[in-house]
């Protein structure tokens, strides 16, 4: 009898001390967990246009994809970056998943052109 009386009390405080109330959820965040992603949010998606136009110019006027063996780091060497500056503009602000994804798109693209080309037909 007393161990019933003594579960049932435990299990009423057990409730009373995991009631979530509202949509806080059990561990509610911060009010200002949200600053910090927010602010890497706008940064990632206002890449420095310099940058972009130089590499949109080395991609699409200078073919650089075009290149055997091509390596970020030479990429970055041909646009006077560091390796990891370049590498942050393809993956974080212009949205690819990886250096090779970024080159795909371009000999895709290329290829895709090449394709259409009735010049380019096998005759």
């Amino acid at each position: 009898m007393q161990i019933a009386v003594l579960t049932l009390i435990l299990l009423a405080v057990a409730a009373a001390l995991l009631r979530v109330s509202g949509e806080a959820g059990l561990f509610p965040a911060p009010a200002s967990a949200a600053r910090p992603r927010d602010f890497v949010d706008r940064v990632a998606a206002a890449p420095n246009p310099v940058l972009v136009a130089a590499l949109e110019r080395a991609m699409t006027v200078d073919r650089a994809y075009r290149q055997e063996g091509l390596s970020i780091g030479q990429l970055a060497l041909r646009l006077g970056l560091p390796e990891y500056r370049l590498r942050q503009l393809i993956n974080q602000e212009l949205g690819y998943r990886n250096f090779a994804a970024f080159l795909n798109f371009y000999r895709i693209a290329d290829a895709k052109t090449a394709l259409a080309d009735p010049a380019q037909a096998p005759g």
